[in-house]
């Protein structure tokens, strides 16, 4: 007859042989559900969060598993992001529209107010505070936020100097391009990204903005021009349910906010060490590309002022004195 003891040291060799198995079913997983709104994984946001969710799940020994959801994949669309991960309905995510809800992060994103990687890095520590208190009011919380490259201007034809925008109609991804392009003397159309080849093939639209890493090659053989001025960078941030995230052991939570800080600094930095050698590539294969001056990056700079002004005041609250500190820090 067999012991109790007996039937427990037999269970003690199975799991000595099988010491995945012992682990999976001695832990309880905290498991979670990220989305990234890129729609596929050979993109640095989207690979650099998937190595991201497998280094939490190494550290924690399993205990923590965060499975990623590419755009498209999740019914959730890239401006309700925020809302999703505030519901629970994902726990993380890599955000790139949040402006829609949380206003103050649009700061950096106004038309040529930051112009190099540095000035953005001194504006995002001033902005950041109040970005954070927006996303906690809705019960999200910032862990990390990476940054693409200048989007600067792309053309069917020839656009290498600001007059070259006047009367073009440039595909854009915000309300704050749109309004750089009415100053230059063009428009701004929005077309989502699935739909921007077929309109650069019918003329629809004469150019886009976007880094030589995203549309620059994607759209490359219905682009013949590349000036690189730009109206603004886009960034975004790694989120996650506050809830969730204070479910989590000090020691789980530590891993995660790790591995978030590792996350940003690696996706930025490959994507900005790839934008010139991707410039040339294209400029290799015909696209011309031409660099702005000083002066053309002071002239627009100084046609937008005003705008910068405009729109804190429309936003109200702490917008204009966040604003403020953002054109003393970067000299504008």
């Amino acid at each position: 007859m067999t012991t109790r003891r007996t039937f427990l040291k037999a269970g003690a060799l199975g799991a000595a042989a099988l010491p995945f198995m012992t682990v999976r079913f001695a832990q309880a997983a905290s498991e979670f559900k990220a989305y990234t709104y890129l729609p596929t994984i050979s993109r640095a946001g989207a690979s650099g969060l998937e190595q991201m969710f497998k280094e939490i799940t190494e550290k924690t020994g399993g205990e923590v598993v965060i499975e990623l959801n590419l755009g498209g994949s999740l019914p959730i669309s890239g401006a309700d992001i925020t809302q999703a991960v505030g519901d629970g309905v994902i726990q993380f995510a890599g955000n790139g529209f949040f402006s829609g809800s949380v206003p103050i992060g649009g700061i950096l994103r106004l038309p040529m107010l930051l112009t190099t990687r540095a000035e953005f890095d001194k504006a995002f520590a001033i902005v950041k505070p109040a970005m954070d208190q927006g996303f906690q009011r809705q019960g999200v919380t910032v862990i990390g936020n990476y940054l693409y490259p200048l989007q600067v201007a792309w053309g069917r034809d020839a656009i290498a100097s600001l007059d070259d925008l006047k009367g073009k109609k440039m595909r854009v991804t915000s309300p704050e391009q749109a309004a750089f392009m009415e100053r230059m003397g063009g428009s701004g159309v929005t077309i989502p990204t699935p739909e921007v080849t077929p309109a650069l093939q019918r003329g629809v639209v004469d150019g886009v903005f976007t880094a030589s890493i995203g549309g620059g090659a994607f759209w490359k053989d219905l682009l013949t021009s590349n000036y690189r001025l730009g109206p603004n960078f886009f960034d975004s941030v790694i989120i996650a349910n506050s809830d969730a995230l204070d479910s989590l052991s000090d020691e789980q939570r530590s891993v995660v906010m790790s591995a978030a800080a590792k996350a940003s600094s690696a996706i930025t930095d490959e994507m900005f060490a790839d934008e010139p050698k991707v410039t040339e590539e294209l400029a290799a294969g015909g696209i011309t590309v031409t660099e702005p001056s000083a002066d053309a990056v002071a002239t627009a700079a100084a046609d937008m002022a005003g705008y910068w002004q405009s729109w804190a005041e429309e936003q109200g609250g702490e917008a204009p004195a966040v604003l403020a500190q953002v054109r003393e820090a970067v000299g504008r």
